[in-house]
């Protein structure tokens, strides 16, 4: 709880579910799609629970294209990143501080293949931020 009120609060529209999946190609562009988690708060926790979906979660054995989203996820999340940090100032040690705190509420969901990547996470989070 300590960690959580040392980091900064925010008023931004948050997805809370960005990943491949939520994403369509129109003929205007990209869209993100599927809005029910959205909140308001500070969009580099967003931005973290996006790292945490991209690189860090099991996708499901059935998932269509399960395979190829496993070998593009990487090339996706820097992609991602590299446009979000064109239209924002996101620093690097912020996104590494709320890592820990989106795994916590990640551990929430119940999904017991990721527990113990979450829990990595979250005790190597918490270590950087002690150091």
């Amino acid at each position: 709880m300590q960690h959580l009120k040392q980091l900064p609060d925010g008023s931004a529209l948050c997805h809370g579910d960005f990943h491949p999946e939520n994403v369509l190609l129109g003929e205007q562009g990209l869209f993100a799609v599927d809005w029910p988690y959205a909140t308001r708060g500070n969009p580099v926790a967003d931005v973290a629970r996006t790292t945490l979906l991209m690189l860090y979660c099991e996708l499901p054995s059935n998932l269509p294209a399960r395979e190829e989203i496993m070998r593009q996820r990487q090339f996706f999340y820097q992609t991602y990143l590299e446009h979000y940090q064109n239209f924002s100032r996101l620093e690097m040690a912020q996104l590494r501080a709320w890592m820990p705190i989106v795994a916590a509420a990640r551990l929430r969901e119940n999904i017991p293949w990721e527990e113990p990547r979450l829990m990595r996470l979250i005790q190597e989070g918490l270590q950087e931020r002690s150091a």
